[in-house]
C-alpha cells in the first residue's frame, strides 16, 4: 500500500477494506494530491496556513474516476477543492 493511502486511512480511522466515497457524487473514489509534487519532488505544502507534508490527508481528496480526470483538467481551482475536501 503506498505511504499517502496509508496515512489517509490511518487519519480517518479506515481500514483498507473500508468504502471511501467521492466528495462530489459519492461512488467508490481513488485519493487525488490537491496540491501536486512535481518535478522538483516538493514534500512540504502550505494548506489554510499550515505546513504539512504533501501526503498529509488534508492534501488528498476521494475522487471518483470521473472526477479525478476533471481535477486533472483544471474544472476545480486548488481553493474550491482544499474547501470541498474540508466539508463532512
Amino acid at each position: 500500500m503506498k505511504k499517502y493511502i496509508r496515512n489517509y486511512l490511518n487519519y480517518h480511522n479506515l481500514t483498507e477494506g473500508d468504502f471511501i466515497g467521492c466528495k462530489i457524487c459519492k461512488k467508490q473514489a481513488e485519493l487525488h494530491h490537491i496540491l501536486i509534487k512535481g518535478m522538483g519532488g516538493r514534500k512540504w505544502i502550505v494548506i489554510n496556513e499550515i505546513e504539512c507534508n504533501i501526503d498529509h490527508p488534508k492534501n488528498l481528496i476521494p475522487l471518483c474516476r470521473e472526477h479525478h480526470e476533471q481535477a486533472h483538467a483544471g474544472k476545480w481551482t486548488k481553493e474550491e477543492l482544499i474547501d470541498l475536501n474540508d466539508k463532512k
